[in-house]
Formats: structure tokens, sequence, C-alpha cells
């Protein structure tokens, strides 16, 4: 699941503003800023919304458990 910090560093690498994340995933702003703040379950299907967004748009998302390291990655030919 994206983790807040992904989640900026994702809107970072796309280029995209709280507001357009919100859009992209069809959710309301606020939403959007309360979990970059951490104020959000991580569980609720905002989230999950968010996290399809910056995967469609080309954004891969790395875990610790996999990668050695939080973080993001844009896979160029994808969004």
């Amino acid at each position: 699941m994206i983790t807040p910090r992904q989640c900026r560093a994702a809107r970072v690498l796309l280029d995209w503003t709280q507001k357009d994340l919100a859009a992209q995933a069809k959710i309301n702003l606020a939403v959007v800023a309360r979990f970059e703040r951490e104020e959000v379950d991580t569980r609720s299907q905002a989230v999950i919304a968010m996290e399809k967004a910056v995967r469609r748009a080309g954004i891969d998302l790395l875990y610790p458990d996999q990668h050695g390291g939080e973080g993001v990655r844009f896979i160029r030919g994808k969004g």
C-alpha cells in the first residue's frame, strides 16, 4: 500500500499538485492533504484510489522488504 511519503514523492516525479492527484484518483482534495499529513487510515478506499492513479501514470512503488528501502520510481512508457 502506498505510504504518505511515497505519495508526495510520486507527485513530485509526475509534477502533480495535490489537486491533480485528487482529480486523477476521483477523490476529494482534502483527503489527499490529510493522507499526506498521515491523518487518514491507509486501508481506506481513497488511499487505494490514489495508489492506482499514480501507478497508472507510471509510478512504481518500492517497499523496504522488496528493494532495501522505501521509495518510488518513474517507469517510462506508461501514463
